[in-house]
């Protein structure tokens, strides 16, 4: 688009007239009030943006967003301004040409090599962040299926990785054999279960049918610890924090809400809070 852009005003500008007058200074004083419009907005979504970053008010949903509206809204506004500029005084001036040209293209550049390397950097820089948030859960999971197995928890992680789902257990894998992950078993000494299940009776008089709670997991609660280093935060509002099976321990690791650094997930292997 921008070859064709200024090939179209280089043919242009050996016919520009000096002093627009009839139509041509219609056409041109109704694109350069939109254009300026567009510029002005522009700016104020700028100084908002800003304004926004300063006090930390959470606009444009993180500080990665607030990053990419001023970035955006800035870029907007130099080139609009500039257009309005090669539009007003380029056929008195014809230097505001080759100055809106010279800017065009550097934007373009800028914002083509931008647009290429941001995402596959950004993507590279946090590979290892979503090999977490999707392998933990399910690494926790396997801790489970190993204790309700072995009424205990595994040793180490070795042992518990083959237990992973099949379609998650190359992704447990690579988590277990990179070291992303730390493992502390045995926080505090294994308890009993001591909630209780009930399945319904079809009887509208009873609260329903006692189940032993090692029908569906071991009778036992194992208290664990996974730690795992995030190279950057996530933020995602349309997920909860995970259900607590007790006090601070939670049944399975939350990934979809994390800072960026090291964090520990406190867990306990409790089934019948699972269930």
């Amino acid at each position: 688009m921008l070859i064709v852009a200024l090939a179209a005003d280089m043919f242009y500008a050996r016919h520009e007239p000096e002093h627009k007058s009839g139509g041509s200074s219609v056409i041109m004083l109704i694109h350069a009030v939109i254009y300026t419009l567009i510029t002005v907005g522009a700016l104020i979504f700028a100084t908002f943006s800003l304004i926004s970053m300063l006090i930390d008010s959470g606009f444009a949903g993180d500080a990665n967003g607030q990053q990419i509206a001023l970035w955006t809204s800035l870029t907007c506004g130099v080139l609009f301004a500039a257009l309005v500029g090669r539009m007003v005084l380029a056929g008195k001036r014809p230097v505001v040409r080759k100055v809106f040209w010279a800017i065009a293209t550097v934007s373009a550049i800028v914002l083509i090599i931008t647009a290429i390397t941001g995402p596959v950097a950004r993507a590279s820089a946090t590979r290892t962040d979503r090999l977490i948030e999707t392998a933990l859960p399910q690494l926790a999971s396997s801790i489970k299926e190993y204790a309700d197995q072995n009424n205990k928890l595994p040793p180490t992680l070795e042992d518990a990785k083959s237990m992973a789902p099949s379609y998650y257990r190359d992704k447990v894998s690579q988590l277990v054999d990179q070291e992303l992950v730390t493992y502390k078993p045995n926080l505090q000494p294994a308890a009993d279960s001591e909630e209780q299940l009930f399945a319904p009776d079809n009887s509208s008089s009873s609260k329903g049918v006692k189940i032993a709670p090692n029908q569906y997991g071991t009778d036992k609660r194992f208290y664990y610890q996974l730690c795992v280093t995030y190279k950057e935060a996530k933020k995602n509002d349309g997920y909860s924090s995970p259900y607590e099976g007790e006090s601070s321990y939670d049944v399975a690791p939350s990934t979809y809400n994390h800072p960026k650094g090291n964090v520990c997930y406190d867990l306990v292997t409790d089934y019948n809070y699972a269930y």
